[in-house]
Formats: structure tokens, sequence, C-alpha cells
């Protein structure tokens, strides 16, 4: 009996021992997570101080069943950055352009602010509160942060500095970053954070379709002070303007253009550039510099001032930093023929909604604006010639 319970004793050792050690490796294991989370909590917690709330308020009128106008008023709640010491505020231009009342929340407090100017090119405004509340953010000035962890923090469904955690894609070719971290609509003009707790980026919107969000967009950081230096100085900065819906489109089989211009299709002998991938007009504007410059619904364009172009997005930044009044030459391909445009670039002050796209949408909420005034005047002389009616059948000996 003795030898077999010391046979067992002997094998059981390095049973228990191995439970002891898993034991103390999960207590370990639990236990690492402890600080990470206590850690995060501090990180949010600071950062909160950082992110405010806003509120906009917009006139809008509306159609009633009857054709009569019906005035309303939209309300946006947004977030925003707390820019400096001196309040200044960083928030989406999409949340309070056109906005008649504007408000910041922060602490349990409700602050009338104003505006002070918006950056149409890349989608940012700057407003600036009765009085300094919150805590000034530390940005980075390097935004590089492919592959690095971030924290997306701001308003989500009415609670103030909702953090979310993902990952940070990279810079995309118009110069904004893109994230994996989740937004709402809320979350626009809020902060994209490292672990560290400087600012990377200001959220200016999302890719996706209706209420999915598959991925957010942000402006680097290290270009917010010039931004705001700009704003505070002069006022609005506006963006260049050609007056076209761009898409992306890619060149199967590619064309290679050669130093005579040349164009072989699905050929590789060694000309100077392949066409793989450009961007294509799929809209033009009437009126605009590009329908003067005589631009066409399928063109392609593959450079501008001679520097080649691949996508919609590098299109679009190119055309909003250019200079109101400068000339842009176009190299464009239309119908398998190589030709230049030269076109005059506009200035454009409006259409934030969208990361880019056809100004038209603006041309029809005008359109049926002036329709519903319309509509509003037409109902109005018909109750002036019912009263009209109205007095020329009562007779004056019945007036007393």
């Amino acid at each position: 009996m003795l030898k077999l319970f010391s046979g067992i004793a002997s094998r059981a050792v390095p049973f228990f021992f191995i439970l002891i050690l898993i034991s103390a490796g999960s207590k370990a294991a639990d236990s690492s997570l402890a600080p990470l989370e206590s850690g995060l909590f501090k990180l949010i917690s600071r950062l909160s101080q950082s992110v405010v709330t806003i509120e906009a308020s917009k006139s809008r009128v509306e159609p009633s069943p009857l054709g009569l106008v019906n005035p309303g008023i939209v309300k946006v709640i947004a977030s925003g950055v707390v820019f400096d010491s001196l309040g200044h505020i960083i928030i989406a231009a999409s949340s309070v352009s056109g906005c008649d009342k504007l408000y910041v929340v922060y602490g349990g407090f409700k602050i009338r602010a104003r505006l002070i100017g918006i950056d149409y090119r890349t989608g940012l405004a700057l407003i600036k509160p009765a009085r300094p509340i919150g805590r000034a953010v530390e940005a980075l000035e390097n935004y590089r942060c492919a592959g690095q962890l971030v924290i997306a923090v701001g308003n989500c469904y009415g609670l103030h500095a909702s953090p979310s955690l993902g990952f940070c894609a990279g810079a995309r070719d118009d110069g904004s970053l893109q994230f994996s971290a989740a937004i709402t609509s809320g979350s626009i003009g809020g902060g994209l954070f490292d672990l560290s707790g400087k600012l990377i980026g200001a959220i200016i919107g999302g890719i996706g379709s209706g209420a999915r969000t598959e991925a957010g967009l942000a402006i680097p950081a290290s270009e917010i002070p010039a931004i705001v230096e700009h704003l505070i100085k002069y006022g609005d900065r506006r963006a260049g303007f050609l007056g076209v819906t761009i898409g992306e489109i890619e060149i199967s089989p590619p064309l290679e253009i050669g130093p005579a211009n040349l164009m072989i299709s699905g050929q590789i002998s060694g000309f100077s550039r392949l066409i793989e991938q450009s961007a294509v007009i799929t809209e033009v504007v009437k009126f605009s510099p590009a329908a003067s410059a005589g631009l066409r619904q399928g063109d392609l364009i593959i450079s501008v001032n001679g520097e080649q172009i691949l996508s919609a997005l590098e299109f679009v930044y190119r055309i909003k930093h250019a200079k109101s009044g400068s000339i842009l030459r176009l190299e464009i391909i239309r119908q398998n023929e190589l030709i230049y445009a030269d076109v005059v670039v506009g200035s454009r002050n409006s259409s934030l909604n969208q990361r880019f796209g056809s100004p038209s949408g603006s041309l029809a909420k005008r359109k049926n604006s002036q329709k519903l005034i319309y509509q509003e005047l037409e109902t109005l002389k018909k109750a002036v010639r019912r009263l009209e009616q109205q007095l020329h059948s009562i007779n004056p000996q019945d007036i007393d």
C-alpha cells in the first residue's frame, strides 16, 4: 500500500505542479489586464476634457400636403475638439454650415459660440465659445499612422466623449486619414488620438452607405495649426472649383502613350507612359469653369500640369488646393484621342457634406427652393383673388 500511494504521489506531484503553474499563469494574465484597463480609463478621462458636444440649429422650409410652406428648425448634434487655451474649437464644417445658432455643451453647461471661419478645402471649421472651456489637445506632428492603434472620441447618441478603438489605415490620396474605429453622426468633429493621448486627426466623416459606416476619415493633426491660423487671420478659406463629378476607372488592357503622344491599347512596347487607371468625368455642371473649357462627360483625366493622376481623390485634392483664377492644363483621353484643355479654376464655398461630389446637389436645392417660393406666391395670389371677390360681393349698405 505504501508503494502504491508512493507511486501515485510521485506521478501526482508533477500534475498538481502543472495545475499550480496554470492557475498562477491565469491569475497573472488576469492581473496584467487590470493596469491596461486602468490606463485606458485614465487616458479616456483625460481625453474627454478636450472633446465637447456641439449643438447647431438651422432654419428649414418644408412644403405641407396642401402646398403651403411650413418653417421648421433642424438641430444638429456633433462634436468638437478644444484646440488652444484661448477657447478655439475645431469642428466639422458640415455640422455648422448655414447654422443660425451655435452652442457648446461641456460639463453640464450650454455656452453660446460663434463661427470664426470655414476651411472649404479640408471640411474643417473653427468656432469660439463665449468663454474658454476644456483642455487644449496636444497634437502629433507626424501623421503617418498606418497600423497604429487609435481611439476615436466624440458624442455618440447623446453620450459625451464616447470612445471606440480601432486601427489607422494610413493616408489617402486626398491627404485625409482612414481609420477603423466606429463612429456615429454625433462623432463627426471629434478627435482621433493615439495611446499616448496625442491628437492624430480631427474626424470629418466616414465611408459607407446609410447608417453603416465602414471606415472613418480625419484631417491630419499636422495640418490643423496652419488651418486655424488662416481662419483666425483671414476668415473662410475657399477651395478651387471646376464643376465636375469625378469617378475612378481602371483601364484594361492598359494604354501606352509614347513621346509623340501615340496611344497603343494592350501592347507593351517601351513607350514612356503606361496608363492603367485614371479619373473619369461623370458629370459637368452647366456654366462652370469645366463647361467653359469644353470638358465633357466620359473624359479620362490622366494628368494635371504634367503630373499623372491615378485616382479621383488625388484629382479632387489638386483642384481644391488650386488658387482661384489659376490655370490648370489637363491632359485628357477622349474617344481614343489625346487632347489638352486649359481650365481657369473657380472658387467654391459650398457642398461640405460630401467628401467629393457633384455641385449639382446644391443647384437642385436652389431650384427646389425657388419652386417652393413660386408655389407660395401662387397660393397667396389665389387667396388675394378670393378676398377681392368677397369684397365685391358685399353691399355697402350692409356695412354698419
